[in-house]
């Protein structure tokens, strides 16, 4: 096995240290290429890889005809327990399909690629995390002034209250997040300030998770401390 010579990949330019193997494209970018050709293994069509993580690579993709727009397509790294995640997509399925809230983003569709791979395909929500909102964050992070400037405009206490009616129109339809944190939360102010939760289903479908709403309660007290606002 070779080391790589390149510094980072010749497809996204993503910088990396070496790794041993046999390409020189990263992770993300060869899944992308498999997807990419002809006879894709799902039906949707992938574009570019918006996120990674151990259990996963995230990408933006074009939904079949006749949907129109675009979806956040997870693909899940190889696993043991296939039958059981597509066993309780279709026990949340129909939950799921009615879970109707502007400030949620709607689970579509999981299945099987050809190789045996489950994807997870999810409204694509544009915007910005709410992590750069957090005083932490910002700390750690410095960003320029005119971007600082228009958070301190927004309403911070309209994000928990969507945010809150949101989980609570979850939790009536018997649903839960379970992993409910800032990193889960896009927001937006094209249309007027909108906070719009990511990953609602994942959990229960893809770890098998029981249903415990105290968990989003905390996490919601945890997201509202974090803005400053009073819980």
């Amino acid at each position: 096995m070779r080391m790589s010579q390149s510094v980072s990949c010749p497809r996204c330019g993503t910088a990396r240290h070496t790794w041993s193997e046999t390409h020189d494209l990263c992770p993300s970018c060869l899944l992308t290429t498999a997807l990419s050709l002809e006879g894709e293994p799902c039906p949707y069509r992938v574009l570019t890889p918006i996120g990674e993580s151990l259990g996963a690579v995230t990408y933006l993709a074009q939904a079949p005809f006749p949907f129109r727009g675009y979806v956040a397509l997870k693909m899940l790294r190889p696993r043991t327990d296939v039958e059981a995640v597509l066993s309780r997509y279709q026990h949340w399925k129909s939950p799921l399909a009615r879970l109707r809230h502007p400030s949620i983003a709607r689970l579509l569709d999981v299945g099987l690629t050809e190789e045996g791979l489950v994807y997870v395909a999810s409204e694509y929500v544009a915007g910005w995390s709410l992590t750069s909102m957090s005083p932490r964050h910002r700390e750690a992070v410095p960003v320029e002034t005119a971007v600082e400037a228009a958070m301190e405009r927004i309403d911070r206490g309209e994000i928990v209250r969507q945010l809150t009616d949101a989980v609570h129109a979850a939790h009536a339809a018997g649903v839960a997040h379970l992993k409910l944190d800032a990193t889960k939360v896009r927001i937006s102010t094209a249309n007027g300030l909108h906070a719009t939760i990511l990953g609602f289903g994942s959990s229960l479908i893809v770890d098998g998770a029981d249903v415990r709403t105290e968990q989003d309660l905390a996490a919601l007290a945890q997201l509202a401390s974090d803005l400053d606002i009073e819980p």
